[in-house]
């Protein structure tokens, strides 16, 4: 697997990703899972601005003993919705119909790399199509991609905020 920092993605792949906001906002929250894929809507609160701000990342995993979700930034620390979140750590989340507050903690690391290799692991062929093609990296074995994801990826816990 390669050292070297994924680039920002283009401003392309941005508006690509920002489709799945407008659906959901039409009320169609929940279909991805057609694919075989859950997404979590979560809404920051800009760092300079103080506006809103929403984006659509995987769900990368669920623990439901402690009720955490988990969600992964692929560009790292460069990218404003990462930004926004250690600025501000409380969020706005939607998962189907299901809306609540999220105070969010960065668990990169051992937890956040076990869980993302889980959903790698679970998602194989969209694993290595968006490392390749979107992050410019070759994954290698499990213990080659579990220190990768350790020390390079940037993993965040969601904790459901009572009330």
């Amino acid at each position: 697997m390669s050292d070297t920092s994924p680039p920002p993605p283009s401003p392309w792949l941005v508006r690509f990703f920002r489709l799945p906001v407008a659906v959901y906002r039409l009320g169609l929250a929940g279909y991805e899972r057609l694919f075989g894929q859950r997404w979590i809507l979560v809404t920051t609160t800009g760092r300079r601005t103080g506006r809103p701000h929403a984006v659509m990342l995987d769900l990368v995993g669920h623990d439901a003993t402690t009720g955490r979700y988990y969600i992964q930034s692929g560009w790292g620390r460069s990218v404003d919705w990462v930004r926004n979140i250690e600025a501000h750590p409380l969020v706005e989340a939607q998962l189907g119909r299901r809306r609540f507050t999220a105070r969010v903690v960065n668990v990169s690391g051992a937890e956040g790399a076990e869980w993302v290799l889980r959903f790698m692991k679970a998602h194989p062929l969209q694993s290595r199509l968006m490392a390749k093609f979107m992050l410019g990296l070759e994954l290698g074995s499990d213990e080659e991609m579990r220190a990768w994801i350790r020390d390079k990826a940037v993993v965040f816990g969601l904790d459901p905020q009572n009330g």
